[in-house]
């Protein structure tokens, strides 16, 4: 498709959503514009949300709504509440596969092979994931804390969904 096709602006609203790790936001997106970035096959976006720089996954709804996830940090990073309006200008992400890894993770990453080439055999998004939990922590020392735990995990095979396999097998 012609560059600008799947580059698209338009305005949502904050929707509670309740997830595994407590309550969350999401926005929902307009079907026609999920439509066309869905038969792009696009999966991740990037733009801006009230004018701050955001890159963000396309979710579905199993009713086949699309919205895109907001946690508390980036609601309170932009000054968001329930009664914003949010703003998108939003593309496919040009980089969907870059992953912004916290200095504390890669660090701690670099100092045990194992647990590294247990790291590059997860897919993408278990990475991101992982990335997630360790970035969302507000302190350096907790960051700190969840990194070396993480790694441990990673060369023990003591993640969570090691203990599945581990049971089953």
């Amino acid at each position: 498709m012609p560059k600008g096709r799947l580059h698209f602006r338009f305005t949502s609203r904050l929707v509670p959503f309740p997830s595994a790790t407590g309550m969350t936001h999401i926005a929902p997106v307009p079907e026609d514009i999920a439509a066309t970035w869905k038969a792009a096959k696009v999966r991740r976006l990037a733009g801006t949300l009230n004018g701050m720089p955001v890159r963000r996954a396309l979710q579905s709804h199993a009713d086949g709504g699309a919205f895109i996830m907001l946690g508390r940090p980036l609601l309170k990073e932009a000054g968001l509440t329930p009664k914003s309006t949010l703003v998108w200008d939003l593309a496919p992400d040009p980089k969907p596969e870059d992953l912004d890894i916290p200095d504390e993770l890669s660090l701690a990453l670099d100092q045990d092979p194992e647990a590294r080439a247990r790291w590059e055999s997860f897919t993408l998004g278990r990475r991101r994931s992982l990335t997630y939990y360790v970035a969302s922590a507000k302190q350096e020392s907790t960051r700190i804390k969840r990194s070396v735990e993480l790694t441990h995990k990673l060369r023990t095979h003591t993640l969570y969904g090691d203990k599945r396999h581990r049971a089953d097998g």
